[in-house]
């Protein structure tokens, strides 16, 4: 059974040591009352889908955050503001902070000429539209950066052994559930990367997911 009042952080590393930047960030954050957290480390040779089913069939909590090892959340009030958007908002099944309202051919959301969203990436601001003046705005994929639920739904590592592609493709079939994606109003950026190894473009796994999604591509 699901607890409702229970929020799951969800890392995938290599290497524990590498996410004990971001897990402070975790300690620092305004936490509503009635709710705790957990907080998972999974460690592995870079299926992350897979990875991800094994956290997410092990977990009764109803909210899980899905990020990457050098994610840092640095708004105090994240997990306030996107209980208050899940809650008011039970068509949202998935937030993040980067993305696209279109899937553009290549694939790869970050080719698109919709994207939206920020982050502050190396220390700078990166903002990827004008701002959002509602609270959210509804997107086709969201950077796997960071990626909040609170539905779930099987992650495909029957399509992806590697770590490319995974977060578009769990993006689509969220979609196909019949659920929306978000990328929430930011007055400041709400997260921050610190290191551009994973934001790199890689295609390894392009074809797959264009051979699996072509009808959400425009």
């Amino acid at each position: 059974m699901a607890d409702n009042n229970n929020i799951a952080f969800i890392y995938y590393t290599n290497h524990e040591n590498e996410c004990a930047e971001s897990l402070k960030c975790l300690d620092l954050l305004n936490l509503p009352s009635g709710y705790t957290i957990t907080k998972k480390i999974l460690q592995g040779n870079f299926n992350i889908a897979q990875s991800y089913n094994f956290a997410m069939r092990n977990s009764t909590a109803k909210y899980k955050i899905y990020l990457h090892k050098k994610m840092n959340i640095v708004n105090r009030n994240f997990l306030i503001e996107i209980l208050s958007l899940f809650k008011n908002h039970p068509e949202l099944g998935m937030l993040g902070v980067l993305g696209a309202k279109k899937m553009p051919p290549s694939g790869n959301w970050r080719d698109s000429t919709e994207r939206c969203g920020k982050i502050i990436f190396l220390g700078k601001p990166l903002v990827y539209s004008d701002e959002i003046t509602h609270e959210y705005e509804p997107v086709r994929s969201i950077d796997g950066m960071i990626m909040i639920t609170q539905y779930d739904l099987p992650w495909r590592a029957d399509l992806f052994e590697n770590q490319y592609y995974y977060d578009s493709a769990q993006c689509m079939e969220f979609i196909k559930a019949g659920y929306t994606i978000g990328i929430p109003m930011q007055r400041e950026p709400w997260c921050s990367y610190n290191s551009s190894d994973d934001i790199i473009l890689f295609f390894q796994e392009r074809e797959i997911f264009l051979r699996n999604y072509q009808e959400f591509i425009t």
